[in-house]
């Protein structure tokens, strides 16, 4: 990967943003943002009393915010300062993403000043595609074409591993890169296979138990129950002789662009593939009207002011929040019910933090009990503000 945007030009855009007083992580938590980005599971903790970069962050940064706001940019862990252009492109591009920053004026604004930094070392970031009329932008080498990247499948791990296997197929020179590409796409599979395949309603035809990296038969299983008959035979073999192709380039020495290059599209391809399946199949709910919206509150309050989510209840949670979260529905024109909103899907988000470093002390601690107080608030203003009522004032835990 090359090294080419300074330091200097690097902290530029960082004072840039400290100076501004600009949240790099938008309307995100600072853990929500960089999950979008890393596998802060597998990162090291700086905190001894936490395994990883998840719990630490998310304790620093969400429970006590006690980390400066430009902390990420001197952290080891993350190597802004020094990392390889493509990290830090990315990290840019990730700033003025829709999910992170709705307001296109402070795009257009941030847009513009990374760019005059950028420029200086030949880089340039520019529109590539939109998600619901908004703008996604990926790095660009000054008088290169653009990279163009595909919209997000909403499977964290999944983005973020085909991101990875993009950009090392845009800077690979070597067989060992082109190599590389392939075992990021059989991860990419790997973990499409671990998101979707439920053993409850997808049987393996031999009757053997499968392993949860058998991505092979995991998606076989997959693709036999959603793409029943005949008729769905050709997209069956698609998707198994994508898995054959990044295996078989994982393993070739003579491995080159071109091979890398048709790895990545046929991988991307399933992916998009198991996604429009899921999508048709899970999302019941439309965005006509605002009687969905309501219903899908209801439905996260339900769930996550429960005592225990199964597997199917989590990844439900995942999709009603990413529905209320990439909505741009004439509903939320309104600043307060918006903002309403924007809290509501925080409350959801951090609620799933805390039960899952909390496990089973989570359920009678009080801070289940204060996150579920603010969670009915917030739901109780959405309910009226969707019903043309004024919004009820927000709960004070400390009154």
């Amino acid at each position: 990967m090359t090294n080419n945007i300074s330091e200097v030009t690097r902290r530029s855009i960082i004072d840039f943003l400290t100076a501004g007083n600009i949240s790099w992580s938008g309307r995100l938590q600072d853990n929500e943002f960089l999950a979008r980005l890393y596998d802060l599971g597998k990162l090291p903790s700086t905190d001894r009393r936490f395994s990883d970069a998840a719990g630490d962050i998310f304790q620093h940064c969400v429970m006590n915010s006690d980390w400066n706001d430009d902390w990420v940019f001197y952290d080891q862990r993350f190597n802004l300062l020094r990392s390889a252009d493509e990290e830090f492109l990315r990290f840019l591009c990730e700033t003025v993403h829709p999910v992170v920053r709705p307001s296109q004026e402070q795009v257009i604004k941030l847009v513009e000043a990374y760019n005059k930094e950028l420029a200086k070392d030949g880089w340039k970031i520019i529109e590539a595609n939109q998600i619901s009329g908004r703008p996604v932008f990926v790095p660009q080498a000054n008088g290169e074409c653009v990279q163009v990247f595909d919209e997000p499948t909403g499977w964290q791990k999944v983005d973020r591993q085909l991101q990875q296997a993009k950009s090392t197929l845009f800077s690979a020179h070597s067989e060992e890169d082109f190599q590389t590409v392939g075992l990021l796409c059989r991860e990419t599979l790997i973990s499409v296979a671990q998101e979707v395949f439920d053993p409850a309603c997808h049987s393996i035809s031999d009757g053997v138990s499968v392993s949860p990296t058998d991505a092979t038969r995991m998606l076989q299983a997959v693709l036999d129950f959603e793409l029943k008959g005949n008729a769905n035979e050709d997209a069956r073999k698609h998707a198994k002789a994508a898995f054959q192709l990044s295996l078989a380039l994982q393993h070739k020495r003579t491995a080159d662009y071109r091979m890398a290059a048709l790895c990545l599209e046929a991988t991307a391809s399933v992916t998009n593939l198991i996604a429009i399946l899921f999508k048709q199949k899970r999302t019941s709910i439309t965005t006509n009207g605002k009687d969905p919206f309501r219903l899908c509150v209801k439905e996260l309050f339900d769930i996550l002011s429960g005592y225990d989510w199964s597997k199917r209840e989590v990844d439900k949670i995942n999709q009603k929040i990413s529905l209320l979260e990439n909505s741009t529905a004439s509903v939320w024109i309104d600043d307060d019910l918006r903002d309403t909103r924007n809290t509501f899907l925080s409350l959801c988000k951090t609620a799933m933090r805390a039960r899952e470093i909390g496990g089973g002390d989570y359920r009678c601690s009080m801070e289940r009990k204060e996150t579920c107080m603010l969670l009915k608030n917030a739901a109780e203003r959405l309910e009226a503000g969707l019903t043309g009522k004024a919004l009820p004032p927000w709960f004070d835990p400390f009154v």
